[in-house]
């Protein structure tokens, strides 16, 4: 069975939940692309599946109310359901191989947060993602166009709150406090 390319968004919902897993080299994400539905069906491992839904499901909410507003911009309805790996964990590997482990996390997440926050806008090349690392805390500033930051902010600070939940928990990941912090024009 071929593997069909991921839209932009997807690929970016599959980058968000490779971020958030201990495993990323095993999530896999399948695009279904109907009328106006699009639905984004994310296949994690079992020992994975928490850390993508988060304390309360906090996370996958994250990533739906993220989800709702490009889905705004671009006309359509985006749906991601969470699915858990049926294969045996005794037959996987126990240490995760995936590069992103051995990446620079902060650059990794600057790429990643640049990337969610173009989607969001209008004019995407004025975003910029500014990433000032600590030793212990990353500090992730965003810059985007006067018109575009009612965007990224959203609905009493719905997106923006996403955003912030997605960064800090990507930041635990990598045993770091990150902050994001959106600059006003």
């Amino acid at each position: 069975m071929e593997k069909k390319k991921l839209s932009p968004i997807g690929q970016i919902v599959r980058d968000i939940v490779m971020a958030l897993v201990d495993f990323p080299e095993d999530v896999e994400v399948a695009e279904l692309i109907g009328g106006q539905v699009t639905v984004f069906e994310v296949l994690v491992r079992q020992s994975d599946h928490g850390k993508v839904i988060g304390r309360g499901g906090r996370l996958i909410e994250a990533v739906r109310r993220f989800l709702n507003c490009c889905a705004g911009r671009d006309a359509r309805i985006y749906r991601v359901d969470l699915l858990e790996d049926s294969i045996d964990p005794a037959r996987r590997h126990e240490l995760s191989t995936h590069p992103s482990h051995t990446e620079d996390p902060v650059q990794a997440e600057s790429l990643l947060l640049l990337r969610m926050v173009q989607a969001l806008v209008d004019e995407p090349e004025a975003v910029v993602v500014t990433p000032l690392a600590g030793t212990q805390s990353a500090v992730f500033e965003v810059e985007v166009a006067r018109d575009d930051v009612r965007r990224v902010l959203g609905r009493r600070g719905a997106t923006a709150d996403a955003l912030r939940e997605l960064t800090l928990s990507m930041g635990a990941r990598a045993n770091r406090r990150y902050i994001l912090q959106i600059l006003e024009p």
